[in-house]
């Protein structure tokens, strides 16, 4: 993940983080911000208990951001800038319903960037 945010950015830390994963991913998240910059944690499905670290956060001079998911207006708001194609969610990879065990073990190996969709036939 961190190589994918240093090729993303042509090398630099990042300005902002948003944390979802939680454990599995919080040591990666201090490592790619940049000086200053700021971590919005917002869930931790794979563990809410992460080791602090807190000489990356002082030393880089971080802000951390607690944030739920919003309202129903904010929900709505943003479906409808993915409905008009004004934002695009960042898609993996898509598996057939029948390879739903694949597509765990991509999620389960981290190998996965952005999301893993599972395409239920019609």
């Amino acid at each position: 993940m961190a190589e994918a945010a240093k090729e993303a950015t042509g090398g630099r830390d990042v300005d902002l983080v948003v944390e979802h994963v939680g454990e599995a991913t919080w040591k990666t998240s201090l490592q790619v911000v940049r000086a200053g910059g700021r971590i919005v944690v917002c869930g931790a499905t794979s563990g809410p208990n992460p080791p602090a670290a807190l000489h990356r956060i002082w030393w880089k001079q971080l802000t951390i951001y607690g944030s739920t998911m919003g309202t129903p207006e904010d929900f709505e708001g943003a479906y409808e800038l993915v409905k008009s194609g004004r934002a695009k969610p960042v898609v993996d990879e898509v598996f057939p319903l029948s390879e739903a065990r694949a597509a765990h073990e991509r999620l389960e190996a981290g190998e996965q960037l952005g999301k893993i969709v599972l395409r239920i036939p019609d």
